[in-house]
């Protein structure tokens, strides 16, 4: 099954799993529907996600990242917000991966909810404030990314990356903040520097 999936044919892949009967495992279920994920069948990876459950099989943290990433990516939103629910009720929210995949769903429709989910998280890493970051300049509030650039500032062990830089720029370009574009600027060039630093060192 996984040479099947691996070379892109899931038509023998099913048969392959069907053929297993009663002895399907946890292994097989991830496989099967971690191979639809990759390969871009909508349908076909939302209905084998609605048979693992209905045979009481529990999904992988990768999976569910992966799931939540598709309905984002084909904007289907409600099947989102489902799941959500299902990742409530199993516990598995309260995952830092889970719950960023979730910020990005809610980012491109409803911020509100967005915002509230970034609120509640006990951890945050560099993706959670760049996808709230980004999903305020998407609703034109700049203002609002930029003030939250400035808490994410002030949080110790979290440090801005590219995306970040790029986000940011972008806002100080809508508010016409020299100042913050500034910033910004100096700690790209900062960033710039350590690395070339470090390739030098490694010749």
């Amino acid at each position: 099954m996984d040479f099947y999936i691996k070379s892109e044919d899931m038509e023998s892949a099913v048969v392959a799993f069907d053929s297993m009967g009663s002895t399907v495992e946890s292994v097989s279920w991830n496989m099967m529907i971690h191979g639809h994920l990759d390969l871009g069948f909508v349908r076909g990876r939302l209905w084998w996600f609605t048979q693992a459950r209905i045979d009481e099989f529990e999904p992988n943290t990768s999976i569910l990242v992966l799931l939540v990433q598709v309905c984002c990516s084909v904007g289907a939103y409600h099947t989102g917000s489902e799941v959500h629910g299902y990742l409530i009720r199993s516990g598995f929210s309260a995952i830092k991966s889970v719950q960023n995949s979730l910020q990005s769903l809610y980012a491109d429709r409803d911020m509100r909810r967005a915002r509230k989910l970034f609120d509640e998280m006990c951890e945050r890493d560099v993706i959670s404030w760049n996808v709230i970051i980004v999903g305020y300049i998407q609703t034109e509030e700049p203002q609002v990314s930029l003030q939250l650039f400035r808490e994410m500032l002030s949080v110790v062990g979290i440090q801005p990356d590219g995306i970040t830089a790029a986000s940011v720029l972008k806002a100080c370009t809508k508010v016409g903040d020299i100042y913050m574009g500034k910033v910004v600027n100096r700690m790209v060039i900062g960033k710039v520097l350590m690395m070339i630093c470090s390739l030098e060192l490694l010749d």
